[in-house]
């Protein structure tokens, strides 16, 4: 079964995996990836956390970058008010 590595990156540089994980492929490392994403978010006050974070993935055989999956953790502005639409007279 092959082991990834899951090397977070955010503002603070890059934090790499020494233990890795093992799943069948690919697809489930990425799913664990996208969990991970989630919990570091649900955990983490929003004035702690970094403007960018990223998971990259290693297959920890050959070393290979496999993918990146990144989250911009910058606050959304609020949007702007819609305008109500006037309605127009028309003049006799």
């Amino acid at each position: 079964m092959p082991r990834f590595l899951f090397d977070v990156r955010d503002d603070d540089g890059i934090h790499e995996d020494q233990a890795g994980l093992e799943f069948d492929n690919l697809e489930q490392a990425r799913c664990e990836a996208l969990r991970a994403l989630g919990e570091l978010f649900v955990e983490t006050k929003p004035a702690d956390r970094s403007d960018f974070i990223a998971i990259d993935i290693r297959c920890g055989k050959t070393g290979a970058f496999l993918t990146c999956m990144a989250i911009s953790a910058a606050p959304v502005p609020e949007p702007a008010p819609v305008a109500r639409p006037v309605k127009l007279r028309a003049h006799h």
